[in-house]
């Protein structure tokens, strides 16, 4: 699962981070806080070109907590 790929990452020396899609709560991600080095909110919805930015996304990083 994902806290054995984290700690397998830091065990290796290896940095790691996790991506965060658009219909994830930032919830799903705060668990793992203190295992990764950085962490991808999407912007948009993955797959489809041309898209608008979505600045929904914005709260989310706020929400992670992150931003100084």
């Amino acid at each position: 699962g994902i806290e054995t790929f984290l700690k397998e990452c830091r065990r290796c020396g290896v940095e790691a981070g996790l991506a965060l899609g658009m219909r994830s709560p930032v919830e799903t991600v705060k668990p793992w806080l203190d295992w990764v080095d950085e962490i991808l909110v999407m912007s948009v919805q993955e797959g489809f070109s041309g898209q608008n930015f979505q600045w929904d996304a914005l709260e989310k990083i706020l929400r992670i907590g992150w931003v100084e």
